[in-house]
């Protein structure tokens, strides 16, 4: 990540300035915040975030690889009273068809995996000369799931102390 902060992001929403693990002052979107400072606290890193996303109730996080996104949903599907529904809104598959994937049900998690080119590998710039590929992973879920996220990831934070 170089000297990047942890999380950047386009400034839509008011927002609250945090200082991230490397001592950047970084502004967030005060309604993702604290869901922001509990995915460092688990340690998963953010580069992006929005609250609501393009006003479309969904919430957004760019995580810094997969493994971020895996620690995200291992996390907030422990221990739910209610499993197979947040389960089956973590994936594409209908919970009374399982081998049916539904694309865009209602409540519905969504993820991207975007390609990385680190261009300054060689010293040039240059995009051509460079080999070095690797992969940030976004995720958009509803903005009403804030809420319980960030408190799931508080309480596994907890755990960890």
């Amino acid at each position: 990540m170089g000297d990047r902060p942890w999380c950047v992001m386009n400034q839509r929403h008011p927002t609250r300035t945090v200082t991230d693990a490397r001592g950047y002052e970084v502004e967030l979107d005060q309604g993702i915040a604290d869901l922001v400072l509990a995915c460092w606290d688990a340690d998963i890193r953010t580069l992006q975030c929005c609250e609501d996303y393009h006003g479309l109730g969904y919430a957004w996080l760019v995580l810094a690889a997969p493994a971020d996104l895996a620690r995200l949903l291992a996390v907030v599907s422990e221990h739910d009273p209610d499993e197979s529904a947040l389960f089956w809104r973590l994936t594409d598959h209908d919970a009374d068809a399982p081998d049916t994937i539904t694309p865009e049900a209602p409540g519905q998690w969504r993820y991207r995996l975007l390609a990385t080119l680190d261009a300054t590998q060689d010293g040039t710039g240059s995009p051509a000369a460079c080999r070095s590929w690797g992969f940030v992973v976004s995720v958009e879920f509803p903005t009403s799931d804030i809420p319980f996220v960030t408190e799931r990831l508080g309480s596994a934070a907890d755990h960890r102390s």
